[in-house]
């Protein structure tokens, strides 16, 4: 919302939205004309006794004034005074050239640039057993706090493992043929698909091997699952008992 002159308002704006979802620019323009007007001059004198020095006070010719138990969600960016007064509750953030709060108004902070979204990540299955002729499957998640998958994630996750020695197994971004991604000795990095990514592990290392996801933005996100490779497995068929 871009504010010309100014706004007074004591109404409930944007209660049931995001902070983000709106944003006030209040540019502070003169009363004649469209010039822009720099921000005022806080008053600090007593107009009724001008000998005596007093605090500064916030000048009251307001670009944005919230007042008698107004709500509001959103943010405020204000070239002019910005003033709440009665018990008006601003949930957001402000950035104002001066900021008036009076008779218990209320700001409560909450934004993208000061409350960034948490994420955690999963790693599937947990843990495993395969052959080291077959391609191991390993899906990585990136969660968000609900435990969807958060798919506007833009960082990337970085792969480690328990593993010591290098050349006994590779990462793979298909279950069968492609171009090795990397040394599973290695760290590889790796970047979601809406908040996902799928991996095959080929193993010709026999044993368990740990895998670690890591969330790049935030490395104290970590999960890990344990894959045992063995070079043969047993099958029971079906039949009678001689």
């Amino acid at each position: 919302m871009h504010i010309r002159y100014k706004i007074e308002s004591s109404a409930v704006i944007n209660t049931d939205r995001e902070t983000d979802d709106l944003t006030i620019l209040g540019y502070y323009v003169g009363d004649i004309g469209n010039s822009s007007k720099s921000c005022p001059l806080p008053k600090h004198k007593d107009e009724y006794h001008p000998n005596v020095i007093v605090p500064p006070e916030v000048n009251s010719d307001f670009t944005v004034k919230l007042n008698n138990a107004g709500e509001i969600r959103g943010r405020i960016y204000s070239r002019g005074p910005v003033a709440l007064s009665n018990k008006t509750i601003m949930t957001g953030a402000v950035t104002a050239c001066q900021l008036q709060l009076t008779s218990q108004a209320q700001v409560i902070g909450e934004s993208a640039c000061f409350n960034p979204k948490e994420y955690f990540i999963d790693i599937i299955p947990e843990k495993d057993e395969s052959l080291t002729c077959d391609r191991q499957k390993v899906t990585v998640r990136v969660l968000d706090k609900d435990g969807k998958i958060a798919t506007d994630y833009t960082g990337d996750i970085h792969l480690s493992s328990s593993l010591t020695r290098a050349g006994k197994a590779r990462w793979f971004g298909t279950e069968s043929g492609g171009t090795s991604l990397g040394d599973v000795k290695n760290r590889v990095t790796v970047t979601p698909n809406s908040g996902q990514k799928t991996l095959w592990l080929k193993s010709e290392y026999i044993g368990k091997i740990t895998v670690t996801a890591t969330l790049s933005k935030d490395d104290k996100k970590t999960d890990s699952s344990t894959f045992l490779f063995v070079p043969y497995g047993f099958e029971i068929a079906e039949g009678e008992i001689l």
